[in-house]
């Protein structure tokens, strides 16, 4: 992984990748490569990454260059140009790709680069292995791979940042709001923080209440409104959670198995642990060495504050049994879903899933 991007050193490769989730960094990385000294747009080259094969991408790189010392060539959305499907090869120092990315002249500059893509969440965990895949390659090739990944402690930070570039500043709660709303993503949240600002006019201070007039709410902060309510028992606001999340898709079993129950069962089991620490007398966040052995690897001392709060103060009011009912009506609700068990429609059945739960978690604990 690379802490942060070297320019310098990318120019005395020949190959060179930037990849990683966090956007704004490699965004800023490839920014700084192609407007290094140098490197001549008249000399440079940019096209997908399925759009040619790599031994294409290297006939153009290797071409020799007229108006400056160097032939770049960029492909973008690496991801797209799984190696492992298209070659029956063993990635190692004989792979043929990796012969030509070692061969390239000293005069060429191959820029492989990870983008964001569309699609669903198996689609872009596909790009991510196949890009992944890619770093291996450069690194045999003798290049060098920049990895940048976000880091959801700096969100907050990041946040205020951003609202500063707009001389304004923001409030705690707005900023914690804000965070949540975007999953706690960094990359989401510079560009929903700009987006407040401007909202906020010439106000000198970005409110909760423009936060959330502006913000576009990441999926997961439906799901995690839809925990709030079921753990509350209010089947009215969880009924209406369920149809915002599966509003925005035609194919609501697809949705729900694909991006909405993962996130409730990873609530349920913080919510499982964070009820096992109090029920064995320890700090949920900080727990004792006795119960901490028995906890899974994903500790809730690792997520963020503003999560740690609230799944605290939810597990008070529920008992591991509750806990355990509702992970097990989302097993099943899973299960119908895939056509393991008989099932309704693919909405009614996650509506009646819901339905249960709040029932679960509004009885007396």
């Amino acid at each position: 992984m690379a802490a942060r991007f070297e320019t310098a050193s990318a120019l005395q490769r020949r190959v060179v990748l930037i990849s990683g989730d966090d956007p704004v960094s490699r965004a800023s990385a490839l920014e700084e490569l192609t407007s290094s000294e140098g490197i001549d747009p008249s000399e440079t080259e940019q096209f997908q990454a399925d759009a040619k094969d790599p031994s294409e991408w290297c006939g153009l790189a290797a071409t020799v260059p007229f108006f400056s010392e160097r032939r770049t060539v960029i492909v973008r959305s690496i991801g797209r140009y799984d190696v492992a499907k298209r070659t029956d090869e063993s990635i190692g120092k004989n792979h043929s790709v990796v012969r030509l990315l070692a061969a390239l002249p000293e005069t060429s500059l191959l820029v492989l680069v990870h983008d964001e893509d569309s699609g669903d969440d198996d689609r872009q965990q596909r790009l991510r292995k196949s890009a992944d895949v890619w770093a291996k390659i450069v690194d045999l090739a003798g290049g060098k791979s920049y990895v940048f990944n976000e880091d959801p402690s700096r969100t907050l930070v990041l946040i205020r940042e951003a609202v500063a570039k707009h001389d304004k500043t923001i409030s705690e709660k707005a900023a914690n709001t804000l965070a949540q709303m975007v999953g706690n993503k960094p990359g989401s949240a510079i560009a929903e923080a700009e987006k407040a600002a401007l909202f906020a006019g010439e106000s000198p201070e970005v409110r909760e209440a423009d936060v959330k007039a502006a913000v576009t709410p990441d999926l997961e902060y439906n799901a995690f409104k839809l925990v709030d309510a079921v753990v509350a028992g209010d089947a009215a606001t969880a009924v209406t959670q369920v149809r915002l999340l599966f509003g925005r898709s035609p194919d609501a079993s697809s949705m729900a198995i694909q991006r909405v129950f993962p996130v409730l069962v990873s609530q349920f089991r913080a919510l499982w642990q964070a009820r096992f620490c109090l029920d064995s007398g320890t700090n949920p966040v900080h727990p004792d060495a006795h119960v901490e052995r028995w906890l899974p690897e994903k500790r809730l001392g690792n997520e963020p504050d503003w999560r740690q709060r609230k799944i605290v103060g939810a597990a008070k009011r529920l008992s591991l049994h509750q806990i355990s009912g509702c992970i097990g009506e989302i097993t099943a609700a899973d299960a119908m879903l895939k056509g393991a068990l008989p099932s309704y429609s693919a909405g009614d059945t996650v509506e009646r899933m819901t339905l249960t739960m709040c029932r679960l978690c509004g009885a007396k604990a």
